[in-house]
């Protein structure tokens, strides 16, 4: 007999009994976990060279003050600011194909508790502390709808899926 987890929903509070195979199932065929983790790594080399980027400037900041203003200090020839510059180029190009790759990512179908896990822990790293962005609240709506559909869990009358979700 295959062993079962315990899952409380907010709306009744009471236990639901689901088998873990059915959670595990189609996880070694499912293609959202790998390609979140990979955006995720190039997320975290994108915030690696911001942050460069912004070490840079500060020293940039302080050999120019006293010499040039800043624009002038960007656009020389100055160590810190060719790598600057290298750095912008990769920064802008990098934005797009993460939004174009979260987008490609969103439409997958999703065969696994660990995909739609993973659909939502994307739509909040897409998301970020700011604004809406782009298919964020998609990726997390379709993460949550993927895993209620594999626990079997429905959602009832017409309360907003905050209310369900999040629990408040």
């Amino acid at each position: 007999m295959p062993k079962k987890s315990r899952i409380r929903t907010p709306r009744t509070a009471a236990p639901v009994a689901v088998p873990l195979s059915s959670i595990t199932a189609g996880a070694h065929c499912d293609p959202v976990p790998e390609r979140a983790a990979a955006w995720m790594a190039r997320k975290a080399r994108l915030e690696t060279m911001i942050r460069r980027w912004q070490n840079l400037e500060s020293i940039l900041h302080a050999k120019a003050r006293r010499q040039m203003e800043f624009p002038d200090a960007y656009d020389s020839d100055m160590p810190e600011a060719c790598a600057m510059r290298i750095l912008d180029q990769r920064i802008k190009a990098t934005y797009p194909e993460l939004e174009e790759e979260a987008g490609a990512i969103r439409e997958l179908p999703t065969m696994s508790a660990k995909g739609a896990i993973a659909k939502i822990q994307l739509g909040l790293a897409v998301q970020g502390p700011f604004d809406w962005r782009d298919h964020a609240r998609e990726l997390l709506e379709e993460g949550v709808k993927d895993l209620r559909d594999m626990i079997g869990l429905e959602r009832t009358g017409h309360a907003p899926a905050h209310d369900e979700v999040g629990g408040f």
